[in-house]
């Protein structure tokens, strides 16, 4: 039974502390003018990994022809954000559940994907590594609805790591993940360079770990394309995202939004200097981080405690799950977080 019900459920640790911006493309700005019915016949799907430049990708795509490619299976913002904007969230009917626990329906977002974001019967997902485990149970979802789905899969990756994990930290640290303003030189003290540089050695071996699991042949994943970032998106972005126009059989329609085309890249003095200060020193940074662990854990349970004395009421936590089919009776048990059948 417990192998069933981890086919029926899959847990979505939503954190919804970072706000969705207008420029975003979840944003209901870039839903289609008039949701369709249409039949989905492809489906594109990017692999990458966080600060890859998939995001500058996806840009690219969307203003040659208005297809919305983005991190649909997202589950800490994105998806649950959209779910419930679809309508394709539910509350469990079981009498054990909890009140707090609330049940993405697979078929219906999916459906309602199609309907407000797929253009000329193409989707497009901006996959990470993290999401892979939604991905598999996405596709098959899509190919219950069309057997003959047609699905391609481009894995982008930066080469230099170092720099990337720069610039995942520093997004972490100011969460600021994109921006339509021109990014001002950043500065840090010394207190507060030294975090970021901890973080940035621990986002080095989660970005290694991430890679190394999408990366050929460990993927299992056939790629019809692997671009990297120095390359496709740096050089030649237009030309790589016209390739990918080109192989999707897409529509060019110039898309006029100034959102899109002022999108604006990470790039500051403090991105180098991190990246050069963890390539030098990675063993110390690893090190300062495993000091750092705990004590922060205590900071954070002492934080809470605070807040509770002096009545400042959180927002309470809902447990997200993504239901994979459309069977009934299973609800998730609050303590060990197994579905169980009442």
């Amino acid at each position: 039974m417990q192998d069933e019900t981890k086919m029926l459920y899959m847990p979505v640790p939503t954190d919804l502390k970072t706000a969705i911006q207008d420029h975003d493309f979840a944003s209901s700005d870039f839903d289609n003018p008039i949701p369709h019915n249409r039949e989905i016949k492809n489906l594109y799907i990017l692999i990458s990994t966080p600060r890859s430049g998939s995001t500058a990708l996806c840009t690219e795509i969307y203003k040659q022809t208005g297809l919305v490619i983005h991190e649909y299976l997202q589950p800490f913002q994105y998806m649950p954000y959209l779910a419930s904007r679809y309508g394709a969230i539910e509350k469990p009917a079981h009498t054990r559940s909890n009140p707090k626990h609330e049940i993405i329906v697979l078929s219906k977002y999916f459906e309602e994907l199609v309907r407000h974001r797929a253009v000329d019967g193409t989707l497009g997902i901006n996959c990470h590594a993290s999401h892979l485990g939604y991905l598999n149970a996405l596709i098959e979802q899509a190919k219950s609805l069309n057997p003959n789905l047609e699905v391609r899969k481009d894995y982008l990756h930066r080469l230099d790591i170092y720099k990337q994990a720069a610039s995942y930290a520093i997004a972490k640290q100011t969460r600021q993940w994109s921006t339509v303003r021109p990014v001002k030189s950043t500065s840090a003290g010394r207190l507060k360079r030294l975090y970021i540089c901890i973080n940035a050695a621990r986002c080095y071996q989660k970005l290694k770990i991430e890679n190394d699991s999408i990366a050929p042949p460990n993927s299992g994943f056939k790629y019809d394309q692997i671009l990297t970032y120095e390359t496709n998106i740096e050089i030649n972005l237009e030309e790589t995202a016209a390739q990918i126009v080109a192989a999707l059989c897409l529509t060019n329609k110039a898309q006029a939004s100034a959102t899109a085309s002022s999108l604006c890249r990470q790039r500051s003095s403090l991105n180098d200097e991190v990246a050069k200060s963890i390539r030098d020193n990675m063993l110390l940074y690893r090190a300062l981080h495993t000091i750092k662990g705990p004590l922060y854990k205590v900071l954070a349970y002492s934080n809470r405690l605070f807040r509770r004395l002096v009545h400042q009421h959180e927002v309470a936590k809902s447990i997200t799950l993504l239901q994979i089919n459309n069977k009934e009776g299973y609800a998730l048990d609050q303590k060990s977080k197994q579905v169980f059948q009442p």
